[in-house]
């Protein structure tokens, strides 16, 4: 990012495998230039992890945040932390649901619910 990037850029990672903050370490001119941006699947996801390490300028995240919503999705600021928010829920639902084989119905109708209102995952994927 040093050698090929300007003063105005900001590097916006959506990778939630990386800590937002050992990003920034790594770009030693622009380290507060360096943001988390998550969402996945992005096309069908409306909620984004905006992440800040202690480098990141307020300014990045006001334009993160404006550029989220200008895109239509909707901004949440989260920590730094392996998965972020989405995957973590994502992983303890896909371990429950392996767990609990015997309460079929219960898990459908959850899992709908979550479908429905946080659009967490695709409803073609059956964990």
């Amino acid at each position: 990012m040093d050698a090929n990037a300007g003063d105005q850029v900001i590097l916006a990672s959506n990778t939630s495998s990386y800590n937002i903050g050992e990003l920034a370490d790594a770009a030693s001119r622009h380290r507060e230039q360096v943001i988390g941006a998550h969402w996945s699947p992005s096309p069908i996801t409306p909620c984004v992890e905006v992440v800040v390490s202690r480098y990141t300028a307020p300014s990045v995240l006001e334009t993160t945040m404006a550029l989220m919503k200008r895109v239509g999705k909707f901004p949440t600021r989260c920590k730094s932390a392996p998965g972020f928010v989405a995957n973590r829920i994502q992983f303890a639902m896909a371990a429950e649901a392996c767990a609990d084989g015997a309460a079929d119905r219960i898990k459908r109708e959850r899992d709908e619910r979550l479908y429905d209102r946080l659009n967490i995952f695709r409803k073609e994927q059956n964990l």
